[in-house]
């Protein structure tokens, strides 16, 4: 899964992780972009605990869906969509 956060005035908040919805093509091309973007410490504002995660910097921007959002502010069955490489934040 991929963990995903959205922008906060705080910073980037976590909003849950999203497995659904990848192809095997688009989960191979992820994870060669996330190794070069691999970072030691989350990049959430505010603590988030996930087991095993590797962290990354939060450069690459997704479209994901989900059917709503929890009381705790996270994703309700969300599903990715693709990339937005319109989008990203290479600066």
């Amino acid at each position: 899964a991929v963990l995903v956060g959205t922008d906060a005035p705080e910073g980037l908040r976590f909003a849950g992780a999203v497995g659904s919805g990848l192809s095997l093509r688009e989960r191979r091309e992820l994870a060669g972009y996330l190794e070069v973007l691999a970072r030691a410490d989350p990049p959430f504002a505010g603590p988030v605990e996930v087991a095993g995660a590797r962290w990354v910097e939060p450069r690459l921007v997704a479209e994901v869906t989900a059917s709503s959002w929890t009381d705790a502010g996270r994703l309700r069955h969300p599903v990715w969509q693709r990339l937005r490489p319109d989008l990203t934040r290479l600066g």
